[in-house]
């Protein structure tokens, strides 16, 4: 871990900003459902954590090659999300994904949320790599890696 890691300064995302749309080359689109919305008729922050999942789902399975090796698995270690704005139903919204940050055995993400191009909300996960059989953390090899730090290039 280095000390510009999120986990140890709240906030860092390298050179990316995640409130700008251009900082990612991923999205996904979803319509806002009633069944988000909390007592105050507005999105639940809960739901902020499933457009988050839905997008590192499809982004993990689209566009990194680590989700097909027998065997491999992720785990998801952490997850930050700055709130920014309120979001109302009906609507859509788009949700960004990114690589922030290449580690060992985990990957750092960046996402963001946003509604006609105005970010809602941002922050980031943590993933990790595992060993299915074992539950253990598995390195990325050397392919991996490359590929992963291409796609994490601003």
């Amino acid at each position: 871990m280095t000390a510009s890691s999120p986990s140890l300064r709240r906030g860092w995302y390298g050179p990316f900003d995640l409130t700008q749309p251009a900082s990612f080359a991923y999205f996904t689109h979803e319509s806002l459902r009633f069944a988000d919305l909390d007592r105050n008729g507005h999105v639940n922050n809960v739901a902020f954590t499933t457009f988050f999942e839905n997008t590192r789902v499809r982004y993990l399975t689209e566009q990194v090659s680590l989700s097909r090796r027998p065997g491999i698995g992720f785990v998801v270690a952490h997850v930050s999300i700055d709130y920014l704005a309120q979001l109302f139903y009906p609507g859509d919204i788009s949700s960004g994904i990114r690589i922030v940050e290449v580690r060992k055995s985990s990957l750092v993400l960046g996402h963001a949320v946003f509604r006609d191009g105005v970010a809602t909300a941002s922050g980031h996960s943590v993933i990790v790599i595992i060993d299915k059989q074992s539950g253990k953390a598995s390195s990325f090899d050397a392919a991996e890696r490359a590929q992963l730090e291409a796609l994490a290039q601003p």
